[in-house]
C-alpha cells in the first residue's frame, strides 16, 4: 500500500460505504427487474355483465326469474330504507351486488360492489335477502356460477295520486344488463305509511 494512503478504520466511514454500495446494487436490481403482470380491477364489475358474451344463459334465465319472483322482498328492503332515520337524502339509484351460486343453488358471499344510494339499511337488507334465496342449481361445470346484478330503485308518486303526503313506491327495477330491450316485470307498488 502506498505510504500516503491509510486503510479506512473509521466504522462510520465503512458503514457509509456499505450503505452506498447497497443502494447502488438495489438500484441496479430495480432497474433491471422484469415487470410484474398487473391485475386491473374494474371499478364497476357490472360492466362485465353488459357484454352479452359474458352473461351465461343460467344468469340470463334462472337467476333473472328467481329475482323477479322476489320483488316483494326487494320492495320491503326499499320501504325499510325509505322509513329509516334520518330520512335518506338520496332515494333513487343503482346498487350493484355480486355473489356466487353453488352447485345446490345456495348463494355465496353476496356483497355490494357499488351503490349510488350508499345507505347501509338498504345495502344490508339486500345482502341479507339474497343470502336467504335459493336459486335453481347451475349447469354442472365444476365451479360456482358468478352473478353480478344491478338493482335500480326509484321512488315514484303515481299520476293518479292527489295526496302526495303518502307516496307509493314502485317496486325496484332489476336489470342484469343482459337484454335492455326486454322490459322488467311489473309488480304492484307498495305504499310507505311512514312518510
Amino acid at each position: 500500500m502506498p505510504e500516503n494512503q491509510t486503510p479506512v478504520k473509521d466504522p462510520k466511514t465503512i458503514l457509509i460505504i456499505v450503505l452506498l454500495l447497497a443502494v447502488v446494487v438495489l438500484g441496479i436490481l430495480f432497474v433491471t427487474r422484469k415487470p410484474e403482470q398487473q391485475v386491473i380491477y374494474r371499478t364497476d364489475p357490472a360492466q362485465q355483465s353488459q357484454r352479452k358474451s359474458e352473461v351465461t344463459p343460467y344468469v340470463r334465465n334462472e337467476v333473472n326469474n328467481t329475482i323477479a319472483k322476489k320483488w316483494k322482498e326487494l320492495n320491503g328492503c326499499y320501504n325499510q330504507f325509505l322509513a329509516s332515520e334520518p330520512t335518506p337524502t338520496v332515494t333513487d339509484g343503482k346498487v350493484v351486488v355480486d355473489w356466487q351460486v353453488e352447485a345446490d343453488g345456495t348463494p355465496v358471499n353476496p356483497e355490494v360492489v357499488s351503490s349510488e344510494i350508499n345507505h347501509p339499511v338498504l345495502e344490508k337488507c339486500l345482502v341479507a335477502q339474497i343470502n336467504e334465496w335459493k336459486f335453481p342449481p347451475p349447469p354442472p361445470s365444476g365451479r360456482n356460477e358468478y352473478v353480478v346484478y344491478k338493482f335500480f330503485f326509484k321512488k315514484e308518486v303515481p299520476e293518479t295520486q292527489t295526496d302526495t303526503s303518502t307516496p307509493s313506491v314502485k317496486a325496484p327495477v332489476v336489470d342484469s344488463g343482459t337484454n335492455p330491450a326486454v322490459p322488467a316485470p311489473v309488480v304492484p307498488a307498495a305504499t310507505n305509511p311512514a312518510q
